[in-house]
């Protein structure tokens, strides 16, 4: 079966993007597949793309970088010009219905496309989902990754259907995509990925012109003052809209929560862009929340009051949580909890307690009855403590009272009751309590003492305390 994967390869579809990416010098590959380390290189020719290919094909998932990087480069800023324009649209749940509105979704974009003039995209389907990509050629600049993003998402409105996501993450000039030939090793079947049509390789200068008409809304910087507003959870999304936070777990924390909070907000990309303003962050630094959000919807990532508290007090955040109604219901929940938590836990020791052998004892505290808890332990396990000060143990296997140190005695102690005695002083004090005051009570809490000899026990039912074996 390995071997029949490995063998799976359209080397004409391989060649075909190849050449339709157009690289000059240099094209990135990386081959990612859980559990093994990603590797990455760069080829300068279609003879080497190839041979790398066919390297880790079956091995690995496949990818190439879309547009041209400068010299063994991976980063937004090693790409000079945006030369593609691509829409991933995903049917990952596997169904074929779902494959199906896919596909639909695809031609419609190619023949739309076509329709207005623009040259026809390539095609392909990648196993789970399909891509489309145009021939574009735009400068990479700030103002322009904006302009791409903004019509990808106009795309996504327009046709994202059904359980068929637009994926708008893909519009970064680093972008890399999966090469069609290759095997898709996230399929079930490890299906090949295949180009379906045969476009021409020319830029679509109408289409790139018209990306570049698109206006980027503006917003004026508003500090909202949350004592006019009533107070809430959101108003604690308001603050992080207007105050800079401190990077360390920004990310997993509070650009999480802001992602929830305005993923349906009909200002959605305005506040977005207000919030990586104020916190000096990555253009995409919410991208992926929101894609997360929009695909599995918001109750799957709620919002978790004691995560905010924690990272504002972490960070030493000035903001008042007290006057937040949420908080204070959490507050009392938590409190709800504990009660709730001691309680079980008071159920579970009183049920060991109630066990044949069970534990003398659970706590030794300031308050506690030294002299009531040396009885319990004395019935339990007979010990005696003499004159010249050796301490003696009961061995109710061999019927006789053996000697014992301190330290024999504190681990009798440890498995006599709930207590370990290494972890408080207090359990000296009971020791001390027996040695000092408990000589002559402990023969009286007796019911029987034993003499033994080698091969018989006698029962004397006596307070006498004898040692010799007869």
């Amino acid at each position: 079966m390995e071997q029949q994967i490995i063998t799976k390869i359209n080397e004409s579809d391989i060649k075909k993007f190849y050449e339709f990416l157009n690289h000059k010098n240099e094209t990135e590959l990386r081959f990612i597949q859980p559990g093994l380390p990603q590797i990455q290189l760069w080829v300068n020719n279609y003879e080497n793309f190839l041979k790398k290919i066919k390297e880790y094909n079956g091995k690995y998932n496949i990818y190439v970088g879309l547009n041209e990087r400068e010299k063994n480069g991976d980063t937004d800023a090693d790409i000079k010009i945006i030369s593609h324009f691509p829409h991933d649209i995903d049917a990952h749940d596997g169904n074929i219905e779902t494959m199906q509105t896919a596909q639909e979704i695809a031609l419609q974009i190619k023949d739309e496309t076509i329709s207005v003039e623009c040259k026809e995209p390539l095609m392909i389907c990648s196993g789970r989902g399909f891509w489309v990509f145009h021939k574009i050629n735009i400068v990479n600049n700030e103002e322009n990754k904006k302009k791409i993003k903004l019509f990808g998402e106009k795309i996504q409105k327009k046709y994202e259907r059904g359980n068929v996501k637009i994926d708008t993450t893909v519009h970064n000039p680093s972008r890399i995509v999966r090469v069609p030939g290759t095997i898709n090793m996230n399929h079930p079947d490890k299906t090949l990925s295949f180009i379906i049509n045969q476009p021409s390789n020319e830029i679509d200068k109408k289409l790139s012109e018209e990306i570049l008409s698109t206006e980027i809304p503006t917003y004026v910087h508003t500090i909202i003052k949350n004592q006019n507003l009533t107070p809430s959870i959101n108003s604690f999304m308001d603050y992080c809209l207007t105050h800079e936070i401190p990077k360390g777990e920004r990310h997993k924390t509070i650009s999480r929560h802001i992602a929830h909070y305005i993923s349906d907000h009909p200002d959605r990309e305005l506040l977005k862009e207000q919030y990586i303003k104020i916190q000096r962050g990555s253009e995409g630094e919410l991208d992926q929340w929101l894609k997360t959000i929009d695909k599995h919807g918001k109750n799957k990532y709620p919002i978790i009051i004691g995560e905010l508290v924690s990272f504002t007090k972490k960070w030493a955040i000035p903001f008042n949580w007290k006057i937040i109604p949420e908080y204070q219901q959490w507050i009392k929940e938590k409190a709800t909890e504990r009660k709730m938590s001691k309680v079980i836990e008071n159920e579970i020791k009183e049920e060991e307690l109630q066990k044949d052998g069970a534990f003398l004892f659970q706590s030794l505290g300031i308050f506690t009855d030294f002299l009531n808890a040396a009885k319990m332990f004395v019935k339990k396990q007979p010990v005696f403590y003499d004159k010249n000060k050796m301490w003696w143990m009961w061995n109710h296997i061999e019927k006789k009272w053996t000697t014992l140190d301190e330290i024999d005695l504190l681990n009798i102690i440890d498995d006599k009751t709930l207590i370990t005695s290494t972890s408080s002083c207090l359990l000296i004090s009971l020791i001390i309590f027996v040695s000092s005051s408990f000589r002559l009570l402990l023969f009286r809490l007796s019911n029987s003492v034993y003499i033994s000899s080698t091969d018989k026990t006698f029962l004397l039912g006596s307070v006498f305390f004898m040692i010799n074996q007869l």
